[in-house]
Formats: structure tokens, sequence, C-alpha cells
């Protein structure tokens, strides 16, 4: 039976969108119309998740997603199994013979942009350095900003399930480069609108109004509503619903903070990676 065997597991604001975008008009590769699809940290994200994301519970209407005809790869890029090894266990019990892309950014940068995200969808309404520095307190603040920001040991548990050769790990700072040896991994031609660096993609945005406030914290919705109108209806709301979200400077406080939880693992990341 054919199955999803290409996995973008994250991490998290590290331009897993952007690869989206780059790769799902690809003929050899299939993406469903749904880019997370969170089937295989359905159970997790329901206890240890704050997000209304869109998920998917069982396994017959996760694979009806995907239109299984003559392409090489059937994908799924869901940013939430990047740091549940529990997830990625479930993926590999799945298809263990599946591949395994991740892109990751300066983990700093990436925490912080993070918790900002979650600012502007209503999900942080205190400072950044509170949620880092009290786990207990705020378990699923903390798992977003810092345990999505440990890449060693994330890669460390997909590599250990799937083998060392079938986890690609890209950097969003080297993208231009990086991109040539996605198509290297996954033995598929590269198309010249593929490689189109100056679009923007996934730009971060704030709500607009009640409405906007309402979809980007319900995202399971928008969604759904993605499946009912095309894309281009979609874009039109865009601008009623959404304007661009506002910069804000991390604390030197926080990076102090960062750096004791991320040093030691960004370490060891940058000696392998």
């Amino acid at each position: 039976m054919k199955k999803p065997n290409l996995f973008i597991v994250g991490a998290p604001k590290s331009g897993t969108t952007f690869l989206y975008e780059r790769l799902k008009n690809n003929e050899e590769l299939f993406f469903p119309k749904i880019k997370e699809l969170n089937f295989f940290s359905y159970n997790i994200l329901n206890k240890k998740s704050y997000y209304r994301d869109f998920k998917i519970k069982e396994k017959k209407k996760y694979l009806k997603f995907y239109n299984f005809d003559k392409k090489k790869y059937y994908a799924d890029c869901s940013v939430s199994y990047f740091a549940f090894p529990v997830v990625a266990k479930n993926i590999y019990d799945f298809n263990p013979n599946a591949k395994i892309i991740i892109i990751v950014r300066d983990p700093y940068k990436r925490a912080f942009s993070h918790y900002l995200m979650d600012k502007r969808m209503g999900y942080a309404k205190k400072d950044f350095i509170e949620y880092i520095s009290n786990e207990m307190e705020f378990p699923f603040h903390y798992h977003q900003y810092i345990n999505n920001s440990l890449y060693y040991k994330n890669i460390k548990n997909y590599e250990e399930l799937f083998g060392k050769s079938n986890v690609l790990v890209l950097n969003l700072e080297k993208i231009e480069k990086d991109l040539e040896r996605v198509y290297s991994f996954l033995n598929i031609e590269m198309r010249l609108q593929d490689i189109n660096f100056n679009e923007v993609v996934n730009q971060s945005k704030a709500p607009r109004n009640i409405f906007g406030k309402f979809l980007q914290k319900n995202r399971n919705i928008t969604e759904r509503i993605k499946l009912l109108f095309p894309k281009s209806i979609s874009k039109k709301f865009n601008n009623f619903l959404y304007k661009n979200g506002n910069s804000e400077k991390i604390s030197y406080e926080a990076i102090l903070k960062l750096n004791d939880l991320l040093k030691n693992d960004y370490k060891n990341f940058k000696k392998e990676y």
C-alpha cells in the first residue's frame, strides 16, 4: 500500500513554509491541500499544546488527503513533529523507509520569533523571559520556545530511527545553497521556478480586526476554509483580516537565559552540521 514517504518536520519558524512553497508544485512530489495535517502528533497535541491547529485523528481520513498516483514522494509538512520523540517513533512505525527533512535557523532568533508569533495570536501575554525561565509553570510555552530550539537533540531522535542517510538537515541562513541539496537528497529534478529567493513567504502578520484575531487563533477553522475556497479568494481576504506584524527587540536578560539553555546543544549541532 502506498503511503506518505517524505516528512518535513520542522523546526517551527525556521523556513518550512518557504521550503513547502518551493517544492509543492514539483511534478515528482505530492503535497496535500492542507500543509500541516498533524496526524502523528494528534494525541500529544491534545494534551500538550495550546494551539487550535488542524489535526487528523483517523488514519483513513489522513490518507484521503493523498492522491496516490505516480509521484515519487507524498509529503507531510507538519512542524509539530519536530520536538516530541514519540512523534518520530510514530512516523517510523508508520513508514520506516521514509525520508525526513529538517530545516533550522539561528536557535536564539527562532525561539524569540516563535514567542512573537504567539504574542500576535494572543497565546502569549507575559514577557518572553517569564516563559523560558519557568518550565514548570509554563510547560507548553517552554516546549515551543526552548525544546523546539534544541536542534542537536531533536535531529538525533530522527537519525537514530531512520538512519543519518535518510535525514536531511538544512539551514535557513544558507538556503540558497542548501536548496540544491534537497533535490540531490530526494533524487528529483530542480526546476527554475523553485529558486526564487526574493519572494517573501509566510511574512509575520497581526490581526487587523476581531475576525482576523479569531481566525489566526483558530487555525483549524482557517485550514478548513482554505479547502472550500480558491487561493485567489483567500488572498483577497488577507488584506481585510491582517496587517504586517510589528517587530520587537529581545531583552539582554532573555538573551543570557537563552544562551544558558541552548548553548551546549547548539555547540554540538554546529560541530556536526
